[in-house]
């Protein structure tokens, strides 16, 4: 590389003028301040060789840059001698121009003519090659229509007609031909809207079925169009775009075809056209996607996809229409009114909207049941916000029209004829008016030719993909209300007013319906009929019989449910007619309870006397039994001890001791003696707690759900007191249970009490009494077995263990209680009586599927009576007492009562036993 040219020395051995200067004064420094010839002398050899070290450095670095120096001489050389010939060649080219300029003066006249003459003649082979291209515009304009490339074939027409109308327009020959082309302009026009109504609407209709039926649900809206196209793209942008432009793109596909329009000059005619076709469009995609929806079966659920795909087609559609008024508004003529404000000739999005509710409330009546009812066809856009629209025009009849084949274009009439006048001097002119009226009439009867004046489909809505009723306005409220929020604002929308209106007819027929079903469950719950069937049961989650009213309630409360959830804006209204039902039910309840236990001052019962004791009840809800009777089911799965069962139960049987009183016989009257009506009464407690619990879940799913937020603080008020009802049928559920707990009670007081209240037990050896059980024990066995089997199959197994449970506890202390009221007793006498407790304790065993200890304890006590008064004393100190105090006094008592040797011993044994007791705990 250092070969091939000189290179430049190091920044550092590069000198400026001020380091030469400075180098010089610093030799003259130097030489001034020697002091002798030696230090000059030095100085002077040291700048020679100095000196000598330049020169040959210099030598250096000429020899190696000889040959580059060499070169570029040359080069200068060869660059000098071309500019100097590129000089002598310029100076006699403007000699020469200069020689002509000169000649052409002289010639000036006759060179004109001859410019002239050749302009003439090319403009008249312009001409011609115009008019031949004329001919053969029709056959390429049809093959263009052929094969899709409308821009092609509008941009050759109207280059065509804009020639015929120009440089052409004073050639008689061409008359003809004008003609011809006009009628295709005509033509080209139509096929140009039938295929933007294509893309438009069939080929959305088409694309959303053809994915439905693929993927077996509503394909997905876009929210926006891909790749939108700005309106300023140009003509040779899109032409391209339409060599290269795939069919399946109807979006690109209908740019282009606003675009043909707007050279055609049509849009004022395309607008109206556009504008008049939508909803017969519209009518005829619901018609199509009926037809499809249809071949997946009936049902409400096939309305809810029918809906779906409707709306999803409405969006692409409304998404074209948009993408149309955007590539249409840049070109869209100004015109102005009297006054010079300009009104705009194309439509709006609101028009579009308006027809789309339109179609939505005809196919919303179709499958309301309202089929008699039309729909005004407001073939004009007007403005769907306005305040004061009547909701009644939307059921207005409308006056058919006389072409019935096509209600979204209108026979055009001729107001005036001109077939037999002068003016009609050109047959083919009258021949084409004829061919352009035919294709008018076929348009009309094939355009959406399936729908009649009404603008109902007379084929598929003939069809509908479930039966029509006023009930489908719960799957249909929510996804059309949510569509007109999409649109517009939905207070002020047709659409809104008419389902606000189909809502409240729908409220009226809810409450007639309401009113029915309260009437039904009132006359099932008179003849307490209940559902056995197990698959039912199963089908509810519960096991044991449910009562038919209460099944149907909870059936019409699931319903109001899904009502208020289908209907948000109307879910208070559901819930206060919910509120309704179970108040009405509440009150039917509440008589058909008292059909079995009547008032106090009706009809004198003891357990119902108890439980009309408020305090009494708070006594008894407050107790362990029933504690564990509501506490969550992991609670129960417990095990307890019986000895453990057995204290539970004590406090409970002292109440009920305490508020019977000292009343040795009951009457018959005082107690429910019919076992049917325990079961009734064990059903309603069963279907009604049953029932609160399903209002309960449905309250809380009415919480969840915050359907309405708008009106949330009115609906939470409605499901607090729904809330509030479902809790008095709990608690009138729970005085059922306490009812036949109470009275299974008040059966063995009603047995046992006039056992013991004879006050004799010393049956003799020969008595054959004296062998077998008491009639009373055998009664009341048989009595808690009737109950028992009736209620088993009535209630549910912890409240079955509620009711029995703790029946030991109870006799065990009714007859040791009894122990002060009897006079005498022998041996055989004690024995008589553990036989009852033992025939007493097998039944409970059997029936509550464990031992009484209870009865085990009352036996220990009466079998003391057997032994002398002093070997129970000697019993207490050596084992501990195993009772209280005033049961050993009792006990004592009766034994010195029973045996004439000990009548004056009484005293002398109760203070022994005092004194007993004082020092050793009593053992329980």
């Amino acid at each position: 590389m250092a070969a091939s040219g000189p290179t430049r020395p190091p920044r550092s051995s590069k000198l400026t003028r001020e380091s030469s200067a400075s180098g010089l004064i610093s030799v003259i420094r130097n030489l001034s301040s020697s002091q002798d010839n030696e230090d000059r002398d030095r100085e002077k050899t040291r700048l020679e060789k100095e000196f000598k070290r330049s020169d040959q450095r210099l030598d250096v670095l000429i020899d190696s840059h000889r040959d580059a120096l060499i070169r570029a001489m040359q080069d200068f050389n060869k660059i000098s001698t071309r500019i100097t010939s590129a000089r002598d060649r310029v100076k006699q080219v403007k000699q020469k121009l200069q020689t002509s300029k000169i000649l052409l003066q002289c010639k000036r006249d006759e060179l004109r003519r001859l410019w002239l003459e050749s302009v003439e003649h090319s403009h008249v082979l312009q001409l011609l090659e115009q008019i031949e291209g004329l001919n053969s515009v029709p056959h390429k304009l049809d093959k263009f229509i052929k094969v899709g490339r409308y821009l092609r074939a509008t941009m050759d027409l109207v280059k065509s007609v804009s020639l015929l109308k120009g440089d052409l327009a004073d050639v008689d020959a061409l008359r003809e031909v004008k003609d011809s082309l006009q009628q295709q302009k005509e033509q080209l026009h139509e096929t140009l809207i039938e295929e933007l109504h294509k893309h438009i609407y069939d080929e959305v209709t088409q694309e959303c079925l053809n994915n439905f039926l693929k993927m077996g649900r509503t394909p997905r809206t876009e929210n926006h169009i891909s790749q939108r196209i700005p309106a300023s793209v140009d003509i040779d942008e899109l032409l391209k775009m339409e060599d290269s432009l795939d069919k399946l793109d109807s979006e690109k596909q209908a740019i282009i075809l606003v675009r043909c329009l707007v050279l055609l000059e049509k849009i004022p005619e395309s607008v109206e056209m556009i504008r008049e076709r939508c909803q017969g469009h519209l009518y005829n995609s619901v018609s199509r996607t009926t037809a499809a929806v249809l071949k997946g079966g009936e049902g409400p659920e096939r309305l809810l996809q029918l809906l779906d795909l409707i709306f999803a087609q409405f969006r692409t559609i409304a998404k074209r229409h948009e993408l149309v008024l955007l590539h249409l508004q840049p070109r869209e003529e100004i015109v102005r009114d009297e006054e010079g404000i300009a009104l705009s000739m194309l439509y709006t999005m609101e028009d579009i909207h308006s027809k789309m509710q339109h179609v939505l409330t005809t196919l919303l009546n179709c499958y309301l049941g309202a089929s008699s009812v039309r729909q005004e066809n407001h073939s004009g856009f007007g403005a769907p916000g306005s305040e004061n629209v009547d909701i009644n025009l939307f059921f207005v009849r409308r006056r058919p029209f006389g072409n019935s084949a096509n209600p979204t274009k209108q026979r055009k009439f001729t107001l005036f004829k001109f077939d037999n006048s002068q003016l009609a001097i050109s047959k083919s002119c009258y021949l084409q008016e004829q061919q352009v009226i035919n294709r008018d009439r076929q348009t009309d009867s094939n355009s959406c030719g399936s729908f009649s004046a009404d603008g109902i489909a007379g084929g598929a809505w003939d069809h509908v993909v479930c039966t029509p009723s006023y009930k489908n306005i719960t799957y249909m409220f929510r996804p059309m209300l949510h569509f007109v929020e999409e649109m517009e604002d939905a207070q002020n929308s047709p659409l809104h007013n008419v389902l606000t209106g189909a809502v409240g007819g729908f409220l009226g027929m809810v409450n007639d319906e309401l009113q029915t079903v309260v009437e039904q469950s009132a006359k099932l719950l008179e003849d307490f009929r209940v559902i056995t069937d197990a698959d039912t049961l199963k089908s509810m989650k519960v096991t044991r019989p449910l009562l038919h009213s209460c099944v149907a309630i909870e059936g019409i409360i699931q319903v109001l449910r899904e009502h208020a959830q289908a209907l948000p804006q109307f879910a208070f209204e559901f819930v206060e007619k919910a509120c309704y039902v179970v108040a009405q039910y509440r009150e039917i309840a509440e008589t058909a309870y008292r059909t079995i236990v009547p008032p106090q001052e009706i009809r004198q019962t003891i357990s119902n006397h108890w439980i009309s004791d408020p305090d009494i009840c708070r006594c008894l809800m407050g107790l362990p039994n029933w504690i564990n009777l509501i506490m969550p089911t992991d609670h129960e799965e417990l095990e307890e001890s019986p000895e453990d069962i057995r204290l539970r139960n004590q406090q409970e049987v002292g109440i009920l001791l305490s508020n019977h009183g000292q009343k040795k016989v009951i009457p018959s009257s005082e107690i429910f003696s019919n076992i049917h009506d325990l079961k009734m009464v064990a059903h309603l407690s069963e279907g009604l707690e049953w029932l609160s619990s399903r209002i309960g879940e449905i309250c809380e799913s009415l919480k969840v759900d915050k359907i309405h937020q708008t009106d949330d603080a009115r609906l939470q008020e409605a499901v607090k007191k729904l809330k509030d009802l479902s809790s008095e049928l709990q608690q009138k559920a729970n005085i059922c249970l306490l009812l036949l707990h109470l009275e299974v009670r008040v059966h063995c007081f009603y047995y046992l009490l006039p056992l013991v209240a004879e006050g004799h037990f010393t049956t003799s050896g020969n008595s054959v009494d004296g062998q077998d059980t008491d009639r009373q024990v055998l009664e009341l066995t048989e009595d808690l077995t009737k109950i028992e089997e009736a209620l088993s199959t009535a209630v549910h197994a912890r409240k079955h263990k509620y009711v029995f449970e703790g029946l030991g506890q109870v006799v065990a202390v009714i007859l040791m209680s009894a122990v002060p009221q009897i006079h005498r007793i022998n041996d055989l006498g004690v024995k008589r009586i553990c036989r009852d407790i033992h025939a007493i304790q097998q039944k409970l065993t059997a029936i509550a599927a464990g031992r009484e200890v209870s009865l085990d304890h009352a036996r220990q006590y009466f079998e003391l009576m057997l032994l002398p008064a002093q070997e129970v004393l000697n019993g207490i100190v050596e084992n501990g007492p195993q009772f209280q105090h005033l049961e050993y006094k009792n006990l004592l008592e009766l034994l010195c009562r029973s045996r004439p040797d000990e009548k004056d011993k009484a005293d002398w044994y109760n203070n022994r036993l005092k004194d007993i007791l004082s020092d050793v705990p009593v053992k329980i």
